[in-house]
């Protein structure tokens, strides 16, 4: 198993979110949050204890605490939680947000019921210490829910192969780490296993769109664009699980 370079993580986080900042989110993006928590029964969790690990700017812990739960989300990435402390504020609700490593949560044994974890894991060489820090601090019968680009994705093939020919560029501009991982569905059912969980739930999502670029990524921009309108295509030509640009799995702890 590999660590996590959590040097290139935080630098490709914060430049990320500072970007983020200015651009903000979309209400498109807020309603995909929305409809993945409620797929996976969160908004029936009221009185939990949530952990949103790798929270980001903090969208899907200020919804499952408006859902009377009690949430603290975690991140490595400053800049990414100075957001999310706003967007708490704004919303009105109470979110504890901390700096941490999800490969070494500063929690203790079975403290959560339930542990969130969207758009995060492709950011690991290896997700098995993540898993393994989940799997401790859940609560059993506990709850983890996963929300990951689908690596079965024919456009996101494409994109990888991609990826790996211009990866020292996307690294020297900021946009992009050693870390990151895109895996298919098989992949993280056996990793969830091999934690101690079992899925009770699986659901393969579309959701496309531009991500928030530095108007001095030109290139980028436009390969992004590019990967979009093949995505679209793709939506309309391809069966499940092929088509879907994400999934979504639900699994309880043994």
């Amino acid at each position: 198993m590999k660590s996590q370079n959590k040097k290139e993580e935080i630098s490709f986080s914060d430049y990320h979110f500072s970007i983020t900042r200015r651009l903000g989110h979309s209400a498109c993006s807020k309603i995909h949050n929305f409809r993945r928590l409620k797929f996976a029964g969160l908004d029936r969790s009221a009185g939990n204890t949530i952990l949103d690990c790798g929270c980001g700017s903090g969208e899907d812990s200020v919804i499952m605490a408006k859902w009377k739960n009690y949430v603290i989300g975690t991140d490595v990435s400053r800049e990414a939680l100075r957001i999310a402390k706003e967007n708490a504020l704004l919303s009105n609700v109470e979110v504890e947000f901390v700096l941490a490593d999800s490969e070494n949560l500063p929690f203790r044994n079975a403290s959560f019921d339930t542990c969130i974890c969207m758009q995060t894991l492709h950011h690991f060489s290896s997700i098995d210490y993540v898993l393994m820090e989940i799997e401790r601090i859940l609560c059993s019968p506990g709850k983890i829910v996963l929300f990951e680009p689908n690596g079965s994705n024919i456009v996101f093939k494409m994109s990888e192969r991609v990826e790996d020919l211009v990866r020292p560029f996307l690294k020297n501009i900021g946009v992009d780490t050693p870390n990151e991982h895109i895996h298919d569905l098989s992949f993280y059912l056996d990793s969830l296993r091999k934690a101690g969980f079992f899925y009770i739930g699986v659901k393969v999502w579309t959701e496309v769109g531009y991500a928030p670029l530095s108007s001095r990524s030109i290139l980028i921009s436009f390969l992004t664009k590019v990967r979009y309108f093949l995505f679209l295509l793709a939506c309309t030509s391809l069966p499940s699980p092929f088509k879907g640009t994400n999934i979504l799995v639900v699994g309880t702890k043994r």
